[in-house]
């Protein structure tokens, strides 16, 4: 989940090249459209990746709601900031994962 259409691109291509164990069920640029899925159990994944920084939300406030409602989805944090400015959100948050560009 990630609101630029470019960086989601790139990221499941990413995650769709690092094995062929992993499959991308879905993707979105709309935090109301993860947080919906990951309420269904019909469209619920195993791991969501979440960006940290999505412009009138944060991830952090995405995986709050998620959390709210499931412990079932695993949800990894990215960013391309510092792990310092989001760890201690993330980690709030009920995040299992942030990684970010060092």
């Amino acid at each position: 989940m990630d609101n630029d259409p470019f960086a989601l691109d790139a990221m499941c291509a990413m995650i769709a090249a690092m094995s062929r164990d992993l499959r991308i069920v879905w993707s979105t640029g709309s935090p109301a459209v993860a947080i919906e899925h990951c309420h269904n159990a019909h469209t619920r994944p195993d791991v969501l990746v979440l960006d940290m920084a999505l412009g009138g939300i944060t991830g952090a406030d995405v995986c709050r709601r998620i959390r709210r409602r499931t412990s079932e989805v695993g949800i990894v944090c990215v960013t391309s900031y510092s792990t310092d400015v989001y760890r201690a959100e993330a980690i709030a948050a009920g995040a299992q994962g942030l990684l970010a560009k060092e």
